[in-house]
């Protein structure tokens, strides 16, 4: 055993040694070797309103967004990303993606002006058929029952920049259903959303991150490009591209801790509060 690992590490640093040579050390290595972050946001708390695990407050998205700056990472539309893929070219070093899920109207209000104010680019995921109602998919929670924006909000936001993605129509855990019914929440929702909006709607997002082969192949079928769960981790070239990772932002993240979470990759980290022995926090 012990041989047999020896000699897979000698391969493989053969082998990525051999590429290291063959590309360079300028950006093309950067591009090979780094990993692109899709970060995924659900509601913001605004004044008044606690954070929750689903409700990051406005004011810390705005100092996360400096956070990246100040890390150099670089943030692009999924649908680059995507494309990019589609293509089998690389993205840039140290990329980033910005997704939040249903469309809640806090996203219009809070954060959209921040992501007009700076340029950012980001990807809202629509669950077409409550497009100006409210979450009827959770019975209980800080999301059940949250206001969702209109079909004007995502006009005016399309026209800032903000891509769209499909989401179903319902919300509904598609492995429960059957074929023709996971299709029409599938495929219907991509069809009104280019109905109502234009363009084309190329990426989409498992609702409640729950998949199988089969729903992945009606995703496929339907033609986006490429198809995001909750899956934590980074994406490298051999990431499967209708399964896409995501670092979830909580709201309860301060800014070393949401750093953590890019830099590495992960939702769930350690404590970062240091732990002292008992008898030293006794007086």
């Amino acid at each position: 055993m012990r041989d047999a690992r020896a000699f897979h590490f000698l391969r493989n640093y053969g082998f990525w040694r051999g590429v290291r040579r063959s590309v360079g050390r300028g950006d093309r290595w950067k591009r090979l070797t780094g990993c692109t972050r899709i970060l995924m946001y659900h509601a913001f708390s605004e004044t008044g309103e606690s954070p929750g695990r689903y409700r990051v407050p406005v004011g810390a998205f705005r100092r996360q967004m400096l956070v990246l700056r100040a890390l150099g990472y670089t943030i692009i539309p999924l649908d680059e990303y995507l494309e990019h893929r589609c293509n089998h070219t690389l993205p840039p070093p140290r990329s980033v993606v910005l997704t939040v899920d249903d469309g809640y109207e806090d996203f219009f209000s809070g954060v959209l002006p921040i992501l007009e104010a700076r340029g950012l680019p980001a990807t809202l995921f629509v669950v077409t058929g409550c497009v100006g109602d409210v979450n009827r998919w959770t019975d209980a929670g800080e999301l059940a029952g949250r206001p969702i924006g209109g079909w004007t909000d995502l006009v005016s936001a399309r026209d800032q920049g903000v891509s769209m993605g499909a989401h179903t129509r319902s919300h509904p855990k598609l492995p429960l259903l059957d074929p023709d019914r996971a299709w029409e929440e599938i495929e219907g929702s991509r069809r009104e959303l280019e109905r109502r909006l234009g363009g084309p709607v190329e990426s989409f997002a498992y609702p409640f991150g729950e998949s199988t082969p089969e729903v992945e192949a009606l995703v496929r079928k339907a033609g986006f490009k490429g198809a995001l769960g909750v899956q934590e981790g980074v994406n490298s070239v051999a990431t499967p591209r209708f399964d896409l990772r995501r670092i979830e932002v909580f709201g309860s993240d301060g800014l070393l801790r949401f750093g953590l979470k890019v830099l590495l990759g992960r939702t769930y980290l350690p404590r970062l509060r240091p732990r002292f022995p008992g008898r030293l926090l006794k007086k």
